[in-house]
């Protein structure tokens, strides 16, 4: 039977057949890739999948990098060594209003 349906491929043109199929009709493509395509996918040599990082900590390597963009702003004069107090430069209202009694 598998030489058969080998043989029926062969004469509907092979490769240039299934492109066809995918155009024509997605569908039927992806089930068939579905059919041939490894279920479980593995490292090297049948080994667990590794990633590139592994061990480390993702939130440390992000914040030495932030630490990196800050010291090089501040290095080109584009930040402030320290970040300004956000009420800092704003006058209080209600105290320019108020005079203190000693």
């Amino acid at each position: 039977m598998k030489e058969a349906i080998i043989a029926a491929f062969d004469k509907l043109g092979g490769e240039a057949y299934l492109v066809k199929v995918g155009e024509s009709d997605p569908r039927t493509f992806c089930t068939l890739l579905g059919k041939v395509l490894p279920t479980q996918v593995t490292g090297a040599g049948d080994e667990p999948i590794r990633v590139a990082n592994e061990g480390s900590d993702v939130r440390d390597i992000l914040f030495a990098k932030l630490a990196r963009i800050r010291a090089s702003l501040i290095a080109n004069g584009e930040l402030a060594e320290s970040p300004p107090s956000p009420l800092g430069s704003i006058a209080h209202p209600i105290k320019q209003d108020i005079a203190l009694v000693p």
